[in-house]
């Protein structure tokens, strides 16, 4: 009850600003950083989605993706952004989504006997990613790259994760291209598990090659990339990159330095 109270208020005082800041066009971003708590965001950004709704009285709830330009997360909040960006599934879908993978890798029997290389089995966390991809309508072969995704689109991913090689240095995985450090060319379960690799509870996964670096979820020096998504906004929307909106939901740094 409490949570459901809370979000609400969060939601409300969020979709004041929303509405408040709607008037200076330009692109509308929405960042955040929610560790293993990530079902907060879920339900605070379905109350304003709800709310948009009853504002724009509009049919149906929009997913996010149809409204916000740029989505933006790391570690497991990083793979309910994919699943709300990448795999186009609506609020209440990715919570559906979230609740049955958390439970089946986070549960008793996924737990390794011996804490080597984290608490959970990094199989299962691959197999149940896997599976909701399939089970939201698309392949497991499926490449991150969006071919409709760009400056010109809605619904565009950008999520954080690191490298063993340097835990100080960000690596972005995006769902467009043409940019600088556009990041690995790989599969969409692939990036979700890179930024999910939590290292108290699983171990790092190569992809694209398995003499690749060892990525591993950026929560550590990245929880809430609001900064970075400023960033990557700015060389996604050039020359027209002022933000009109900025929506940070969860927990993170205090804040970027002003715009």
């Amino acid at each position: 009850m409490f949570t459901w109270i809370a979000a609400t208020i969060k939601a409300l005082v969020l979709l004041f600003f929303l509405l408040l800041m709607a008037v200076n066009a330009g692109p509308s971003i929405l960042s955040d950083g929610s560790g293993i708590h990530g079902v907060s965001k879920l339900f605070i950004l379905n109350k304003i989605m709800k709310h948009i709704q009853l504002h724009k009285k509009l049919p149906n709830t929009l997913k996010p993706r149809k409204y916000f330009d740029l989505l933006s997360s790391t570690s497991i909040g990083g793979l309910i952004t994919i699943m709300l960006g990448r795999l186009k599934m609506s609020t209440e879908e990715a919570l559906q989504s979230y609740n049955k993978i958390s439970s089946m890798v986070f549960s008793s029997e996924n737990r390794k006997t011996f804490y080597r290389d984290g608490k959970f089995k990094a199989t299962m966390l691959v197999k149940e990613i896997q599976n909701i991809i399939c089970q939201a309508g698309h392949s497991n072969d499926q490449k991150l790259l969006d071919p409709d995704a760009g400056p010109n689109s809605k619904g565009n991913v950008f999520i954080c994760s690191m490298t063993g090689i340097n835990l100080r240095l960000g690596a972005a995985f995006l769902t467009y291209q043409g940019l600088p450090n556009q990041g690995p060319d790989c599969k969409t379960w692939e990036a979700a598990c890179a930024t999910t690799a939590v290292l108290i509870f699983f171990k790092a996964i190569k992809i694209t090659s398995r003499f690749g670096p060892d990525y591993v979820d950026a929560g550590l020096g990245f929880n809430n990339p609001t900064k970075e998504v400023r960033d990557k906004a700015k060389e996604l929307f050039r020359p027209n990159w002022h933000i009109g909106m900025l929506i940070s939901i969860g927990t993170g740094h205090p804040g970027p330095s002003g715009f």
